[in-house]
């Protein structure tokens, strides 16, 4: 279920089953907070990851990189493979 139109039908799905039939039809405002929210969650958790990813790499030492002081930094590390 990738494509926006899925997405939007299983909202107002689950928005009628937990208000009633056609409860989605009668409020949209409610069917796009639905959505919107949803969105939201998404974007956090895919910043989450990718915060998690550049703190490993950022405390993962790497032999192969020259110390200057810190040295701590692993750049290849912060592309996901």
């Amino acid at each position: 279920m990738s494509d926006p139109v899925s997405r939007l039908r299983l909202a107002q799905q689950e928005i009628d089953n937990t208000f009633g039939s056609n409860y989605a039809r009668e409020h949209p405002e409610v069917v796009a907070v639905v959505v919107q929210s949803a969105a939201s969650d998404f974007m956090a958790v895919a910043i989450a990851r990718s915060l998690q990813d550049i703190a490993a790499a950022l405390l993962t030492e790497d032999e192969s990189v020259p110390r200057n002081g810190s040295g701590l930094v692993r750049p290849q590390a912060l592309v996901r493979p």
